[in-house]
């Protein structure tokens, strides 16, 4: 389970997630900025839910730049400086993430 205190740390309550399978061979499942905000917010209605997930979902989580920005962001607004500061830092420290950048060839692609 993830330990997502009013830091900003999203670290799992037993460790870093394991690298079993090369990751080339796992599932990637690419993160919003919503459940990523809610993980970090306990006072959020679906913290728990989003913590689990987190903590839970098998193979490669990716995190695309412009998603740490807008939580970044969101996390100063709703919990401070100190919970923006402790989220940019675990996603470098942690490595719990897969960060991603798309270009922007990718991004007429990805248009809903």
């Amino acid at each position: 389970m993830m330990a997502a205190c009013r830091c900003g740390s999203m670290r799992s309550s037993t460790g870093n997630r394991p690298r079993l399978t090369p990751p080339h061979e796992r599932p990637a499942h690419v993160f919003d900025t919503g459940p990523i905000v809610a993980a970090l917010d306990p006072s959020d209605r679906y913290h728990h839910a989003c913590t689990d997930l987190i903590a839970n979902t098998p193979g490669v989580l990716l995190l695309p730049v412009p998603v740490i920005v807008e939580a970044a962001q969101l996390a100063h607004a709703r919990l401070g400086v100190a919970a923006e500061a402790a989220f940019t830092e675990s996603v470098a420290r942690e490595q719990q993430f897969t960060i991603i950048s798309p270009t922007e060839h990718e991004l007429p692609a990805r248009r809903c």
